[in-house]
């Protein structure tokens, strides 16, 4: 079974920039957040925000500076929600 509904309302999360994004691209069955029925262009903008995108600037980030660090430059890391 997986988490299709939750409700985090009240949490301190919510007051986090694009904090609705994130969740979303972190629980990818997610059908309502917050008791707000998820759109297509939500699920969509998820992807393109925290998505592959982000694994292929890294790999071109090692392929060229492969002793360098990779800054991931988002607003909000997906891993801290």
């Amino acid at each position: 079974m997986f988490l299709s509904n939750l409700d985090l309302c009240f949490n301190p999360v919510q007051e986090r920039r694009c904090y609705r994004t994130q969740v979303i691209y972190k629980l990818l069955m997610l059908q309502t957040l917050d008791g707000t029925p998820l759109t297509n262009e939500e699920v969509a903008r998820s992807e393109d925000f925290y998505g592959l995108y982000v694994e292929e600037k890294f790999n071109i980030f090692k392929s060229v500076l492969p002793e360098e660090e990779f800054i991931d430059r988002r607003i909000h890391r997906s891993e801290l929600v």
